[in-house]
């Protein structure tokens, strides 16, 4: 079952929903924390894992340009 493995992740549940459209599936919407490389590349594949990390790391306040 896909729930296990994604908590494993420590993934974090937000909302569910169920998808009339779909024979009632219920839906979840999930926030998973992606911080090792390793891991992301497991789940990404390598250049999308990159692409992810150069993006946050690129967005990281340093504690000197907070005012």
């Amino acid at each position: 079952m896909l729930v296990r493995h994604y908590l494993r992740l420590g993934a974090r549940f937000l909302c569910f929903n169920v998808d009339r459209n779909f024979s009632n599936a219920l839906d979840g919407l999930i926030v998973v924390h992606v911080p090792s490389l390793a891991l992301a590349k497991r789940f990404m594949g390598k250049d999308s894992a990159l692409a992810y990390q150069e993006y946050h790391q690129s967005r990281e306040v340093k504690h000197s340009q907070v005012v």
